[in-house]
């Protein structure tokens, strides 16, 4: 996946793209290449960076000071990352993270939808600490800067040392680790439920913490204060919306998946309330852009003739033609499906390894770490 920071509004600004054809791609220079690179750079130069005069003037009302959470309200889909030695059908590392629901408080219920599993420790701390060299932790919320292992396996014993040295050495960085056996998490105990609960005090007391920083509410917890139905909060959104269709446009521009040249259908799966205007919005910010820039340049800039489409699944092309199959050259059928880009896109989920079971989707998700800035644009296999 490759990783960006970029918002026109004050939200969880940070995100990602999922596809594993993609980052396998190498920039491909041409004319316009520059244009790319300058306009990427300008909507990642601040966060929140200001909305071009055209966007300004539909979306005019956008207080930056009040803090909008990106929090699904659907169950993760986790494919095949949450692993176990054990067999798939005896995984209490699944188990503990799909029993969370079941047993979190009403305040606490969508913390699941924050924890990212299987985090390299070197990624968590920021260094590259040779000692830790490609361990991960089972599950990290970092929200809450709280690791949370589950220990039991049959060589558990073998590690304890460097269990123990792990969670010192995290500490440092005031991670709190919080270690679940795996017979609590079988037998759904108590102990299981005072872990549980542990993890509930640590996110408090961090939520406290960050009260007492900032003076503000801008933490998940915050959520259930936000009226998502609210139209500012609403458009909001759609702006949210807009800069990453623009990153997204931009990205596989420059790697050559597309060009301006070609004519191409964006068909747009979301469940969200998101408006087809609001990406037509974007291209057309990012014509005047491009437009402005190739004038610098002293070269000609057509603006292509795309299409966006809403879908509630991804239509196959040739069902949808009213020529029939015979006649039609099986070269002629890839290029014609090659001009459907097809992007599954979600303000409110945080990434999963779902995007693996289509390598033609791309999808596009809030990232778990929201302290970090991507503006390099990271690439994390």
């Amino acid at each position: 996946m490759i990783k960006y920071t970029a918002g026109y509004v004050n939200t969880h600004n940070n995100f990602v793209i999922q596809n594993k054809r993609l980052i396998n791609k190498s920039f491909v220079d041409n004319k316009f290449f520059p244009s790319f690179c300058l306009i990427k750079n300008f909507l990642q130069r601040d966060n929140p960076v200001k909305p071009s005069m055209l966007l300004q003037k539909y979306f005019w009302k956008i207080e930056e000071s009040v803090f909008i959470p990106l929090i699904s309200r659907e169950n993760p889909i986790w494919e095949n990352t949450i692993k176990w030695q054990e067999n798939k059908d005896n995984n209490p590392a699944l188990k503990f993270y799909n029993l969370l629901p079941k047993y979190l408080e009403k305040k606490y219920l969508y913390v699941q939808q924050l924890i990212c599993p299987e985090v390299p420790i070197n990624f968590i701390t920021q260094s590259d600490n040779e000692d830790f060299q490609d361990q991960v932790v089972d599950f990290y919320l970092p929200q809450a800067l709280l690791v949370i292992e589950i220990d039991g396996r049959d060589e558990h014993w073998l590690h304890w040392y460097n269990d123990k040295e792990r969670d010192t050495y995290l500490g440092k960085y005031g991670i709190k680790t919080i270690r679940i056996d795996t017979k609590d998490i079988h037998q759904e105990s108590v102990v299981l439920l005072a872990k549980i609960q542990e993890v509930q005090s640590r996110i408090d007391q961090v939520f406290e913490d960050i009260q007492d920083k900032k003076g503000g509410l801008s933490h998940f917890l915050s959520y259930d204060i936000v009226d998502y139905e609210n139209r500012d909060v609403l458009d909001s959104l759609a702006l949210t919306a807009i800069i990453r269709f623009q990153i997204f446009v931009l990205e596989i521009l420059m790697r050559g998946e597309i060009s301006l040249d070609q004519d191409y259908i964006f068909q747009i799966k979301t469940k969200e309330k998101l408006e087809k205007r609001c990406f037509d919005l974007a291209l057309e910010d990012l014509w005047e852009w491009l437009k402005n820039c190739c004038i610098l340049q002293n070269i000609s800039f057509p603006i292509p003739n795309w299409t966006i489409e809403l879908v509630e699944n991804f239509s196959d092309f040739w069902k949808n033609k009213k020529s029939s199959w015979s006649g039609i050259s099986r070269k002629t059928k890839d290029n014609d499906e090659n001009k459907i880009i097809k992007i599954d896109f979600s303000l409110f989920k945080r990434w999963t390894d779902e995007f693996l079971s289509d390598p033609t989707v791309f999808f596009i998700r809030t990232d778990y770490f929201e302290v970090f800035d991507w503006n390099e644009s990271i690439i994390w296999e």
